[in-house]
C-alpha cells in the first residue's frame, strides 16, 4: 500500500486524484503523505466553461467539491437541464440532450452544471489545501525522473527532487511524465482541429437567443457551443471548434509575449475564422456575438498516440496524460459532444 505518493499536475484530474486518494487511504494508511507538483507559477485560470454531467456532479459531492463550489456565489455556475441542439444553417431544433427525467427531476438528485474551469479548479485546491495529508506546490516542472524497484524520484526544472513510492502522471496531453519517463518519443499530436473560444457581454446582443442556458449549433464540418455561466445570465461563453492550420498554431502560440498590436491582430483572425464558419447563420444571434466579440483565444486539440505505455511498475498515467484522443468526424456531431465535456 503506497504512503508517499506524488501527483504531477496539479489541474482538475490531478486534483481529483488527491483529494479521492486522501479521502480513501488516510483511514487505513498511517502517515499518509500525497504532494502534488505543478509546473505553472499558480493555479492556471485558462481554459473557458466546462460542462458537469449528473455523474460528475455525484462524484464530485462525494469528493466535497460540490459544496465547496456552491459558496462561491456567481462563480458557482448555473445548474443545466439539457443542452439544445439547434442547426447552424436553418436554425431548426434537432432536439436535446437533456439531463433530467420526464418530470424535471435530475438523475440521482443530479442535474448537469455549467461552470468555468477555473471556478472549479479553485474549489478543488480549496478542498485539497485542507486535507492535513495532502500538499500542493507550484514552480515545479518536471524535467525527468528515475525508477527503482521501490521508489520513483522526480526531478525538477529548479534542480529540486521529490521521492515517493507511487507516481501519478495527471500533466495533460503535453504530458511530461509521458515524455520523459513513461514512454520517451510518445508526444501529443495536433488533430487538426481547435477551440476558438471568448466570453461575451449579453447586453450587447439584441436579437432573441431561443435557449435556456446551453446550445450546441451544429455545421456540417464544425460547432459552436453557447453557455450562460452565471445565475444573472450576464456573460455567455462562446466556442467554435474549427479546422486550423498547423502553420496557423505555430504563429499564435508565437505571439505569446509579443506586442499587445501583434497580439490583436491575431485575435482578430480569430474571429475571422469564427465569422467564415458561422457568420451566414440563419440565427441572428450568432452573427450578432460573432461581431461584437473581439477577445478570442485558440486552443488546439491534441492526441496521444493510442497502445502507447501508460504506467510503469510505480508510475500511472491518467487522463488526458495517457489516453487523450482527437475528434475528427466529418459530420460535426462528435465535435459537438466533445464541445460539451470541455
Amino acid at each position: 500500500m503506497p504512503r508517499d505518493i506524488l501527483i504531477v499536475g496539479a489541474g482538475i484530474a490531478g486534483l481529483a486524484s488527491a483529494i479521492a486518494l486522501s479521502n480513501e487511504l488516510a483511514p487505513v494508511v498511517p502517515e499518509l503523505k500525497i504532494t502534488v507538483y505543478d509546473g505553472a507559477s499558480e493555479l492556471t485560470t485558462s481554459g473557458g466553461a466546462i460542462s458537469l454531467t449528473p455523474v460528475a456532479q455525484r462524484y464530485l459531492d462525494g469528493l466535497g467539491v460540490l459544496s465547496e463550489l456552491n459558496q462561491m456565489g456567481d462563480q458557482a455556475g448555473i445548474e443545466v437541464d439539457a443542452i439544445d441542439l439547434l442547426s447552424v444553417r436553418t436554425g431548426r431544433r434537432l432536439g436535446p440532450l437533456r439531463f433530467t427525467d420526464e418530470k424535471g427531476h435530475g438523475y440521482g438528485g443530479y442535474k448537469g452544471r455549467r461552470v468555468l474551469r477555473s471556478a472549479l479548479s479553485e474549489a478543488m485546491l480549496a478542498v485539497a489545501r485542507r486535507l492535513p495529508n495532502v500538499s500542493v506546490h507550484y514552480d515545479k516542472k518536471l524535467v525527468g525522473g528515475s525508477t527503482t524497484v521501490e521508489s520513483v524520484t522526480l526531478h525538477f526544472e529548479d534542480g529540486s527532487t521529490a521521492t515517493g513510492d507511487l507516481v501519478l502522471g495527471c500533466d495533460g496531453v503535453h504530458s511530461a511524465t509521458r515524455t520523459k519517463i513513461v514512454d520517451p518519443g510518445n508526444r501529443s499530436e495536433y488533430t487538426g482541429v481547435s477551440f476558438i473560444q471568448s466570453m461575451a457581454d449579453v447586453q450587447t446582443i439584441t436579437g432573441p437567443m431561443p435557449f435556456t442556458e446551453t446550445a450546441v449549433h451544429l455545421a456540417r464540418h464544425s460547432s459552436l457551443l453557447t453557455s450562460y455561466c452565471d445565475p444573472k445570465h450576464e456573460k455567455l461563453f462562446v466556442a467554435a471548434i474549427v479546422r486550423v492550420s498547423e502553420h496557423l498554431i505555430e504563429k499564435y502560440q508565437a505571439m505569446s509575449g509579443t506586442d499587445l498590436a501583434a497580439q490583436k491582430n491575431m485575435r482578430m483572425s480569430m474571429r475571422y475564422l469564427v465569422r467564415a464558419q458561422f457568420g451566414m447563420s440563419s440565427l441572428p444571434y450568432i452573427r450578432e456575438i460573432i461581431d461584437r466579440t473581439e477577445d478570442w483565444m485558440l486552443y488546439p486539440v491534441y492526441q496521444v498516440r493510442q497502445r502507447g505505455k501508460w504506467h510503469t511498475d510505480r508510475i500511472l498515467l491518467l487522463g488526458d496524460a495517457a489516453h487523450a484522443v482527437g475528434v475528427i468526424n466529418s459530420n460535426g456531431i462528435v465535435f459537438a459532444i466533445r464541445l460539451i465535456q470541455r
